[in-house]
């Protein structure tokens, strides 16, 4: 095995440990299918790149942030305007 996926393995052990049986049987019968059908679910982020990056917008962290604040600005002063 990966070691991305021994990590995923050991952490789902240790929430299933974590919840015991905490859980009443009304209430705890949803959540876990939940768990369940997402344990199963094949994680497929950083699976898939695009042969070329011409099309793409990449940003840094900081940008990104940059972004974010910037539009929360714009946000509250449209809230002012209104």
């Amino acid at each position: 095995m990966e070691r991305w996926e021994l990590i995923k393995q050991e952490d789902a052990q240790r929430r299933a440990a974590q919840n015991g049986d905490n859980t009443d049987d009304q209430d705890g019968a949803q959540p876990e299918q939940a768990q369940l059908n997402a344990d199963g679910e094949i994680d497929w982020r950083g699976c898939y790149m695009p042969e070329s990056l011409k099309d793409s917008v990449l940003f840094t962290r900081t940008q990104l942030l940059s972004l974010i604040n910037r539009k929360r600005e714009l946000d509250e002063d449209r809230v002012n305007l209104d």
